[in-house]
């Protein structure tokens, strides 16, 4: 009986144990007990990156995917007052990502006058201007050959070889496989940086009080704490690792040449005698969280401070970012510019709000030498993004409160429409509408400038207010100066 009862005993506890563990990693998978600072400090962070992700910005966000992937055709037109007299702009824009073309005609004019006409077509790695007042067709390059165009226009050997052959920015984009090599990159940098801060950097504080977004809280705070001179040097290893790894050397050659990666490395990796240099000061980043949810993220170093808070819900994201620095240009001035991100969406309407706002410390200025300098001021730039129908999207931009910045100037009217089409068009190159001056020779370039100097001289004849007719002008005016013989006769 006793051996019964004993083995009974026994097989209870062991159920107890598998309860207690299972219930211990329950608690640990599911709240924050048990979990050192490190993991709080890390978890809370992490979920601020993921509170970024998931902001709100409908239907701006379809807009931004459709038009890599889509063809496309936006207009831009923006009316400019000033002097009782308004002078629009127009940008016509097709694109179409999949066979790398894209087009635009872009052109400023009032009631009275046409200032400028230009269209821009880029055809795989082509690229072509053509501007009515100098040509009728495009000026067009290829992109090949660039230093033999550059010696047949006669610059000097020296200014030759700074010139590619070949331009990088028309190359195609990165890969699936290079994307997915840059993930693989920065989780193994994001790793060793991990490992290079020791656990005992962070604390955690229970139920601190804090202000997020005017109103008081009261939170749990999650800090790392690090030394100016520290994050200089973790930051200076990690580069110099970075800058010798031969993935990261194999995907950025494809964007930029062997030399201008060490250029690169050159400026950004610092030498031991410039960090111990620096003034070694605590930087102390700290997350709050309430309810097991970011509230504000915070960096804090001597008098400079930055906050950082995200406000998801339903149908509207807030993110708000506040940088404090108690000096401005050797002046004890406490400056605090706040950056307000909005934006809410409703019934196929999304309304952006970007409020730029500066704001001094009145008893610091009143302190100044000169406090005229330091009035608040408050920017505000309003975008109302309308879904039309499933292949058109309008948006209008309010910027009134940017006029502030110009005087006499007012910006009546901003405005840009997208359309999505399949049927949209772009067209090629071709002997009818292009010149190719890759293969150019003396001869032939000084035939073509030939008649854009005379194209020149009849646009201006024809419309002195043009662009062309300005700058024609100009010259006229810059040549009859210089043939001017000064009287040196005293």
């Amino acid at each position: 009986m006793e051996s019964k009862k004993t083995k009974g005993i026994l097989a209870l506890i062991l159920v107890l144990v598998v309860l207690i563990l299972c219930g211990i990693a329950y608690v640990y998978a599911v709240t924050d007990v048990l979990k050192s600072p490190e993991k709080l400090f890390k978890k809370y962070l992490a979920n601020n990156v993921k509170e970024l992700k998931e902001t709100n910005i409908k239907p701006l966000d379809e807009l931004f995917k459709r038009s890599q992937k889509e063809k496309t055709e936006f207009n831009f037109d923006m009316d400019v007052k000033s002097d009782e007299t308004t002078i629009s702009s127009n940008a016509k824009v097709k694109t179409d990502v999949q066979n790398k073309k894209e087009h635009a005609k872009i052109s400023v004019y009032d009631k009275s006058n046409e200032y400028f006409n230009l269209e821009f077509l880029l055809s795989n790695e082509t690229l072509g201007i053509q501007i009515d007042e100098l040509h009728e067709k495009y000026l067009a390059l290829e992109n090949r050959d660039l230093k033999k165009i550059a010696r047949t226009l006669g610059l000097d050997e020296a200014t030759v070889e700074e010139i590619p052959d070949k331009l990088d920015f028309l190359e195609t984009d990165y890969s699936q496989e290079d994307i997915e090599k840059m993930k693989e990159l920065q989780d193994k940098y994001m790793k060793k940086i991990n490992e290079k801060i020791s656990s005992d950097k962070y604390k955690a504080e229970k139920k601190v009080t804090t202000e997020v977004n005017g109103e008081e809280v009261i939170a749990n705070k999650y800090t790392l704490t690090l030394t100016t001179k520290e994050i200089a040097k973790i930051e200076n290893e990690i580069f110099t690792e970075l800058f010798d790894d031969p993935e990261f050397i194999e995907i950025y050659e494809k964007t930029i040449d062997k030399d201008q990666i060490e250029e690169l490395k050159e400026d950004i990796i610092i030498t031991e005698n410039q960090i111990e240099d620096l003034k070694d000061a605590d930087v102390n980043i700290s997350v709050y969280e309430v309810n097991s949810k970011t509230v504000k993220t915070e960096i804090v170093c001597e008098e400079s401070e930055i906050e950082f808070v995200i406000n998801n819900k339903e149908n509207e994201s807030t993110i708000l970012l506040t940088i404090t620095s108690s000096e401005i240009e050797d002046e004890d001035i406490e400056e605090t510019i706040k950056i307000t991100l909005n934006h809410r969406y409703e019934k196929e309407i999304g309304t952006t709000t970007l409020e730029i706002e500066n704001i001094y410390n009145k008893e610091d200025v009143e302190q100044s030498y000169y406090p005229e300098d330091y009035e608040d001021e408050n920017y505000k730039i309003i975008l109302t993004t309308e879904k039309k129908d499933k292949n058109n999207i309008f948006i209008n931009i309010q910027l009134d409160d940017i006029n502030k910045l110009m005087e006499d100037i007012e910006i009546s009217k901003c405005e840009l429409s997208y359309e999505f089409d399949e049927n949209i068009e772009i067209e090629d190159f071709s002997e009818t509408n292009a010149l190719v001056l890759n293969d150019y020779s003396k001869e032939e370039f000084a035939t073509l400038f030939g008649e854009i100097i005379k194209n020149a001289s009849e646009s201006y004849s024809k419309n002195q207010n043009s662009l062309i007719g300005m700058l024609v002008r100009y010259y006229m005016v810059m040549s009859s100066l210089s043939s001017v013989t000064p009287n040196t006769n005293y």
